[in-house]
């Protein structure tokens, strides 16, 4: 793929990464992450951080799915929980989406998955993608 085709990639990514924090949060939260309101989360987030700069992309997203489903609304998670769950996850894949192409491709990853996964988090958490998507448009 040419370089000018992923720098367009990587900057879709992080647009929908951008918007759907703003308009689910009502700002950019890019710079500190407000989620890391004690130190069990911000140990478990800069554990993945970790594993994703060892190339463990697969499964950081796996715990974070898995994570997800334990506060899928039908477990009667607050919405607060469910919010701060999604900002993890966004925060998470901008991490992934910021790395080069050449580290993805050595962790079998693609800006595509990043995507896919933000979409996947916000389906368990029943928030409406559809609505997102066509502002995205």
């Amino acid at each position: 793929m040419a370089k000018y085709q992923t720098n367009k990639t990587k900057r879709a990514v992080y647009n929908t990464l951008r918007c759907i924090g703003v308009m689910l949060f009502g700002q950019n939260r890019f710079k500190q992450p407000k989620f890391l309101e004690n130190a069990a989360q911000k140990d478990k987030y800069e554990v993945w951080l970790g594993m994703i700069d060892e190339g463990k992309i697969n499964e950081v997203e796996n715990e974070l799915i898995e994570e997800t489903e334990q506060r899928r609304p039908d477990m009667h998670p607050s919405e607060s929980e469910k919010m701060a769950m999604l900002e993890v996850a966004l925060q998470i894949y901008k991490y992934i989406n910021d790395k080069d192409d050449a580290f993805l491709e050595r962790s079998s990853y693609s800006r595509e998955e990043v995507e896919e996964g933000i979409l996947s988090v916000m389906h368990i958490l029943h928030i409406d993608t559809d609505m997102i998507c066509r502002l995205l448009l």
